[in-house]
């Protein structure tokens, strides 16, 4: 029988996914400037998990005790893998057009959507500040696509944005679900190399109709940093949280990237908050918080 997990260190490996992630996504973005979106995604997912795949295999002390079923490995492409790809066309395409601290914004919505995922909807009253949560974090969703909407803004990329975050909800849900037949490091290392098999073909072909581009120690160097801290490590160490603990909990955590993405993004390339960025973080985090307090005696759901 395994020995419980300490919260500490679950918040731990969720605090260092957080500060890896917060940098990727600036890194990122400045790669994206130079690099085609579905290349930089699928060499990135293709290496890291591949490097992971490796040290589960070499390294005793990560060896898991049972390798995936058959039943798994289709889950691992048509559940974790699918939705995965999905999330890093939407991650990298909004980057283009939307700075990255709105993209964190987005994804820190993420806890609503699994809140609302794991009630349903179900017309209770104990559900009901899940809903009040939901409009809020909208309302904050809003607040970013009005600059966009009166053209001083990308709309499609905080469209982009919005789907990147539901789609964050989605995988991660996968994952929780696995996560009772596969460690956290198979399911990341499986759906990661998977996803960036995933998104070879069609960038092939953008590579081909794109032409040339940067290969230059700077661009390799961010991809060197997005595959090792922002696949192999931040992915480890947040899958193996969600094996611990629901998917509303952990995502709650989420709430932090924005904070460093904004601070990485002032640090490393100038990025400003834009003025709708701390009236939309204020409503996104009120509807998370909101939507984690339990009134009158709605029933907790045992931890799967």
């Amino acid at each position: 029988m395994s020995r419980p997990v300490s919260s500490t260190t679950v918040v731990a490996a969720l605090m260092t996914s957080i500060v890896l992630w917060g940098a990727n996504n600036v890194f990122v973005k400045l790669l994206l400037q130079k690099w085609p979106p579905l290349f930089t995604g699928s060499t990135r997912f293709l290496i890291g998990g591949i490097l992971l795949a490796g040290l589960l295999r070499w390294i005793p002390g990560l060896r898991p005790r049972q390798q995936p079923t058959a039943v798994q490995k289709r889950e691992l492409w048509l559940r974790g893998a699918i939705v995965l790809s999905f999330y890093n066309v939407a991650c990298n395409w909004c980057l283009l057009y939307i700075p990255a601290s709105h993209f964190a914004l987005h994804l820190a919505a993420s806890p609503v959507w699994a809140l609302l995922w794991e009630e349903g909807l179900r017309l209770r009253r104990h559900a009901l500040p899940r809903y009040a949560a939901a409009g809020l974090t909208l309302a904050g969703v809003f607040v970013l696509l009005i600059p966009a909407l009166t053209g001083s803004g990308h709309w499609f990329g905080e469209v982009l944005g919005l789907i990147a975050g539901i789609l964050w909800t989605a995988y991660n849900q996968e994952c929780r679900r696995m996560s009772k037949g596969l460690s956290g490091l198979q399911i990341t290392s499986g759906t990661v190399w998977r996803a960036g098999l995933i998104l070879l073909p069609p960038a092939s072909v953008e590579v081909w109709t794109r032409g040339p581009f940067a290969l230059t120690p700077t661009t390799l160097g961010l991809q060197a940093y997005s595959i090792v801290a922002g696949s192999v490590a931040a992915y480890a160490c947040w899958n193996w949280a969600l094996s611990h603990w629901p998917v509303s909990r952990v995502a709650l955590w989420g709430n932090l990237i924005p904070l460093t993405t904004m601070a990485g993004g002032v640090l490393f390339i100038g990025e400003k908050p834009s003025p709708s960025f701390g009236m939309a973080l204020v409503l996104i985090l009120g509807g998370v918080i909101l939507g984690q307090i339990r009134f009158g005696s709605a029933p907790v759901a045992p931890e799967a």
